[in-house]
């Protein structure tokens, strides 16, 4: 039996646990954070292989944005001091160009006085409303980042440094707003990294606090604790040994280990104070307890695990990482849940100290006694509550939308938050879309045909909201010919200009700017839009239409490839949030099948199908009647919930089967089921709830919708495990194939 043998080689397992508890702590002191979140972007998307090509081509698209708002419109003092600002920051490594008002094309030999820059800055649309608003009181510099492959802090390090330069900086009391995407990437990894530093130690004094309450023993709270800090520093321990880097997603990979640990945790617990409550010693019920809980404990582990690793199959490098090393973590709670765990009790047991679990009955206790009744009383009603709750949900569904937008999931008071509505208001917005255009026969682009559908598709987006303006050669073409505003009329020989232009370009600043808009055989050109931040439902629709506008106006023989950072960004949002929907399909199949597999029966597989379903589809329903979007974070809920949905599904299940074999009839082997199984169900999933609850204080507004719908989910799954489970079973007459075979 495997408790004689834990017994036996009790020492081994206790000196190897506190070894490689050692060996992963130290690792985990090397955990570096990914604040790039590249890992999270597919490569299978076209407009990933744009944008390598687009960077060879024209450079890296990444801008920082630095933006004041004067009490009074500039003068040369003002102006002097900027540009001094202007200098320093092209001092900052890897900063590849800054545009700034005495310098707009960012060339290092233009130097305008005051007078010539108010007339350029107002007069050429490249900077109008970018580097100066038409009162000029709103001032920016552009800062172009290089872009360093395999380098994945360097944004960090250039967000930093421009941080410490602006904080040196007063323009008459103004302030300096500071907003871009690579400000995003830096920032938004900050408060998620801050978050979970400030939320995980507080979690873990909450959950103490809940333990403490419902088995009132404040040693077994703290092997509890004990043992929830070891699964996580072995698994995190395990993720840095590998040479992994934790990011968006990844970084949700403590609390599924939390989940499965609370829940192996609280069965082996409950059931060790109720043999204790029946006379027998310590070391009787740590044996006795240990042998309830391991089958249905690994089963549960075993599905979960398996379930996680069905999302891997996805393509997406950090969803694979979070499913392979979530599903390692959840065997290795597993294994310290039946080994480690029950050992540290029986040895302070033996040690003469209080490993009693008091007997007095509680609120949980008197909860479950409830849940009994209502079962046994009025199973229809609560099937029928259930029925109508799931359909309020699937109402639900269909108003969902799948829609990420960092900046709106910012408290208002973030300064990410206010520095990017600032520029989007004043400077022509963070973002930025790139379209490439070349010929499919491989000719120039530089035809009056062509540059008239440039003109064509550059006024077509600006007529979205979202976009405020755009350039390409064609807007400098006709601004260097003095034909005034407005793209109605594009000026004649144009590539003899462009070719003037080009050969001019090592004693002309105008000459060396033309690379950033045309390559120098003439055959790909570039049209930049600058949008305000958006959320990625905006993003798509916009690209949709100019996907159908290329169709119906432009024609076969002009290639239209649109990308950059933004576009980038939302599309690998919406393909995380739909490949976490099919591998929610993926893990439930399997974890459906494996159930149905372990207990033989494809009637229950049906049956567990209630609990791990119901829960999933109610809390995705209510955020769409609450009209909160499905995002990276809340689509990973279902895989985070998952965990506990499984284990309380099995225990309840595998404990109505051995009910049954005792000889119990069916409606009582129901009732002790909830009676012996429930209390630990109900209470691992309380801990849980009334840990994930402070994730309400996060300052990141898709973290609180996580906490506190994982925290749904849980009590919904708890509802289904204990009510509409156990309610099915009683009224349909029959163990849907539960008895062993």
């Amino acid at each position: 039996m495997y408790e004689s043998f834990l017994m036996r080689r009790a020492k081994w397992v206790l000196v190897a646990f506190a070894a490689l508890t050692l060996f992963f702590g130290y690792q985990i002191i090397g955990l570096k954070v990914d604040s790039s979140n590249e890992k999270m972007l597919s490569k299978a998307d076209p407009a990933y292989g744009y944008l390598e090509e687009f960077r060879r081509i024209f450079g890296s698209d990444e801008f920082i944005v630095g933006a004041f708002r004067l009490p009074e419109p500039a003068g040369e003092k003002v102006l002097e001091e900027i540009e001094a600002l202007a200098e320093k920051a092209r001092r900052i490594p890897h900063v590849r160009m800054v545009q700034s008002p005495l310098r707009p094309s960012g060339d290092k030999d233009e130097e305008l006085d005051e007078e010539e820059a108010r007339r350029i800055l107002v007069e050429n649309p490249a900077y109008s409303n970018v580097l100066a608003s038409g009162d000029f009181r709103s001032l920016a510099l552009i800062i172009w980042l290089e872009h360093l492959e395999g380098d994945r802090v360097y944004r960090g390090r250039i967000v930093q440094a421009i941080r410490q330069l602006s904080s040196g900086h007063a323009l008459n009391g103004a302030r300096m707003y500071i907003a871009g995407i690579p400000v995003e990437k830096n920032d938004i990894s900050a408060f998620v990294r801050e978050d979970q530093q400030r939320i995980v130690p507080l979690m873990f004094v909450l959950i103490g606090v809940i333990i403490f309450a419902i088995f009132r023993n404040l040693l077994v709270t703290a092997l509890v604790l004990l043992l929830l800090g070891c699964s996580l520093l072995w698994t995190l321990g395990l993720f840095a040994f590998a040479g992994k880097e934790l990011n968006t997603v990844t970084g949700l990979i403590a609390p599924v280990v939390m989940i499965v640990t609370l829940g192996s945790v609280i069965h082996f617990l409950s059931h060790f104070a109720r043999l204790g409550r029946e006379g027998m010693s310590s070391g009787q019920a740590m044996q006795s307890a240990l042998q309830i809980v391991l089958a249905p404990c690994f089963l549960a582990a075993l599905t979960t695990a398996g379930g996680l690793l069905a999302t891997a199959t996805l393509g997406v490098p950090a969803v694979q990482e979070f499913a392979i090393f979530t599903a390692g973590g959840v065997m290795i709670s597993f294994f310290l849940a039946v080994s480690v765990f029950p050992l540290l009790v029986i040895l302070f047991a033996r040690r003469g100290m209080a490993m009693r679990i008091s007997n007095a009955r509680g609120l949980l206790d008197r909860s479950i006694e409830w849940v009994v009744l209502v079962v046994s009383r009025y199973p229809w009603a609560v099937v029928g509550m259930a029925i109508f709750v799931a359909m309020g949900a699937g109402f639900g569904l269909m108003r969902l939308d799948v829609d990420t937008d960092l900046i709106n999931s910012l408290r208002q008071s973030a300064p990410l938050y206010q520095a990017t509505r600032f520029v989007d208001r004043y400077m022509g917005g963070v973002n930025s879309l790139e379209v490439m255009i070349d010929k499919t026969s491989g000719e120039k682009v530089v035809d009056p045909d062509t540059l008239r559908k440039v003109a064509g598709l550059q006024d077509f987006l600006e007529s979205f909201p979202s976009v405020t303006k755009t350039y390409s050669i064609v807007d400098g073409l006709i601004f260097s010919s003095g034909l005034g505003p407005g793209r109605k009329s594009v000026p004649p020989g144009a590539e003899g200009k462009l070719l003037y232009a080009m050969v001019a370009g090592d004693t002309s600043s105008q000459g060396r700017r033309l690379g950033q808009w045309i390559n120098a055989d003439f055959t790909k050109l570039r049209i930049a839009a600058r949008m305000k931040s958006v959320g990625s439902l905006k993003i798509q629709e916009l690209s949709d239409r100019v996907k159908a506008y290329t169709r119906q106006k432009i024609g076969e023989g002009l290639r239209v490839r649109m990308t950059g950072n933004a576009l980038l960004l939302s599309n690998m949002s919406i393909e995380l949030v739909s490949r976490q929907v099919v591998g929610l399909f993926l893990a439930v199949v399997f974890v459906l099948s494996a159930i149905g597999i372990l207990f033989r029966s494809f009637g229950v597989m049906l049956l567990s199908a209630i609990p791990n379903l119901i829960p999933i589809g109610v809390v995705f329903g209510l955020m769409g009647w609450l009209g909160i979007p499905l995002n990276v974070p809340t689509a990973m809920i279902s895989s985070v919930a998952m965990g506990l949905v499984v284990d309380g599904t099995i225990h309840f299940l595998y404990t109505f089967r051995l009910q049954r074999e005792k000889g119990a009839a069916r409606d009582e082997a129901v009732s002790r089921t909830i009676r012996i199984a429930g209390k630990p169900i109900a209470a691992a999933a309380l801990i849980l709830v009334g840990g994930f609850s402070i994730g309400l204080i996060g300052n990141f507004i898709p973290v609180v919708y996580f906490s506190v719908f994982t925290g749904v989910t849980i009590l919904v799954a708890v509802l289904c495990d204990l009510l509409f489970l156990p309610a099915v079973i009683m009224i349909s007459g029959r163990d849907w194939g539960i008895e062993r075979r």
